[in-house]
């Protein structure tokens, strides 16, 4: 995994979530320092572990009370490069849709977006 040009992590994960808001469906505190106003995107890593890991993990995620979880790191960046460990494919679930991908790359594109009110 390599954010901004710099690797930050190599190794087995479980999740990873890359997010440009703080909240994922019915109130999820996944990446709770995600500001939609400052032009990065936010990253949630959690690391390699089995499903008894995960469940105690998720019924912190409503109170983000996973931060500071030794298994869970979050970091920050523009460009966000996700690769696998092995020659697999990855899972990625996008807006509820799961894609298949050898490599993802996520780039922020700064008021690429108007909205009109």
């Amino acid at each position: 995994m390599v954010v901004d040009g710099e690797e930050i992590f190599h190794g087995p994960v479980t999740v990873v979530a890359v997010a440009n808001g703080r909240w994922f469906g019915g109130g999820m505190h996944v990446v709770p320092f995600a500001d939609l106003a400052d032009g990065l995107l936010d990253i949630g890593i959690l690391r390699g572990t089995g499903k008894f890991g995960v469940l105690g993990i998720l019924a912190r995620l409503y109170s983000a009370a996973h931060v500071g979880h030794p298994l869970i790191s979050f970091h920050r960046g523009s460009v966000i490069e996700i690769g696998p460990v092995a020659d697999q494919h990855l899972s990625i679930e996008a807006d509820g849709e799961t894609l298949a991908f050898d490599r993802l790359r996520v780039e922020v594109m700064p008021a690429a977006l108007s909205l009109k009110i």
